[in-house]
């Protein structure tokens, strides 16, 4: 299976929006032990800021496998990360 690798923009807007949030959510994913093929695959990298939330109500922004997803939440990218894990273990993607 190939890797998920999240970006998550730790510009300042980013991070007063809630990117931290996010990374502890996707190292707590990476922890949980009923998910063994969504732990081996997940590479999550901070950023410097992506100019991409420079636009009013963006932030924060995460990258997924390339994705952008703006005004990113917890939810909204562990909930990517399981829709990439089924597709990939579908054999799609």
């Amino acid at each position: 299976m190939k890797k998920i690798v999240i970006d998550v923009c730790f510009g300042s807007g980013c991070i007063l929006m809630g990117a931290m949030d996010i990374v502890d959510a996707i190292e707590m994913l990476k922890k949980l032990k009923g998910d063994k093929k969504v732990k081996a695959q997940i590479c999550v990298n901070t950023c410097k800021c992506s100019k991409e939330c420079n636009q009013k109500d963006k932030a924060p922004v995460v990258f997924v496998n390339g994705e952008k997803i703006c005004k990113a939440t917890p939810e909204t990218v562990t909930a990517k990360i399981y829709e990439i894990a089924k597709n990939q273990s579908r054999g799609g993607d």
